[in-house]
């Protein structure tokens, strides 16, 4: 796998070379998703539902990114079945859940034991990176098993989780930054407007991480000589 800087560059490259497709195809889904964010700071009633309509909003727009910049135009003569944007919905669920169990089971052993939330931090990403492979899958109408899948990304686990989440620790790392110097409501703010070109690089770099590690698996082995 290529390293992290490599792999954000990449990405960035990808999404420009299909600019026309994702502005039309993509973009607008994204940019609801973020307005459907920032609703709940004008309209509080509606926090619940506009953080879960935002969602919906950004599981569209990811489906749609992992489409063009894997099919790129080959298969791609017709939209994503319902099927495929829902296998990719409960498998992004089901990833986002790891950690958020795992740290109310901290939570609920008591206090002290919350406290070890960072030592458990590094294998929760390790199991999540290595389990996101299957929404490139999904969003391609693709139902390889979750057994295939995490096959493919055997020997390269960690490289994954640098590559997948680096961004996404450096927005972290920017909102408590912010936070200490701006406030919390203007750092929040910041950082959800930031939120869209952060997420739709973690689905580009997802996307080439997905189609270089299963070009990988799959190569025929050399017999032995």
């Amino acid at each position: 796998m290529s390293t992290f800087w490599e792999s954000q560059r990449a990405a960035a490259n990808a999404m420009r070379q299909h600019a026309p497709a994702l502005r039309r195809d993509v973009l607008p889904w994204g940019v609801l998703g973020l307005l459907l964010n920032l609703l709940p700071s004008i309209m509080p009633a509606v926090d619940a539902a506009g953080s879960l309509a935002a969602s919906a909003a950004y599981a569209v727009m990811a489906v749609r990114l992992h489409r063009q910049l894997l099919l790129a135009g080959e298969n791609n003569d017709h939209p994503a079945y319902m099927r495929d944007y829902a296998g990719f919905v409960i498998w992004s669920l089901a990833i986002a859940s790891i950690p958020a169990a795992s740290l109310l089971l901290l939570l609920l052993g008591g206090g002290r034991l919350a406290l070890a939330f960072p030592l458990l931090l590094p294998p929760v990403l390790y199991l999540c990176a290595r389990l996101s492979l299957i929404l490139p899958c999904r969003a391609l109408g693709d139902t390889s098993s979750i057994s295939l899948v995490w096959s493919w990304s055997r020997s390269n686990g960690w490289k994954l989780v640098r590559t997948l989440y680096g961004v996404l620790m450096i927005l972290a790392a920017f909102k408590v930054a912010l936070s200490q110097s701006l406030g919390k409501e203007l750092a929040s703010l910041l950082v959800t407007l930031a939120s869209l070109p952060a997420t739709m690089l973690f689905v580009a770099v997802l996307s080439l991480a997905y189609r270089d590690l299963r070009s990988l698996s799959e190569r025929p082995t050399s017999p032995a000589t």
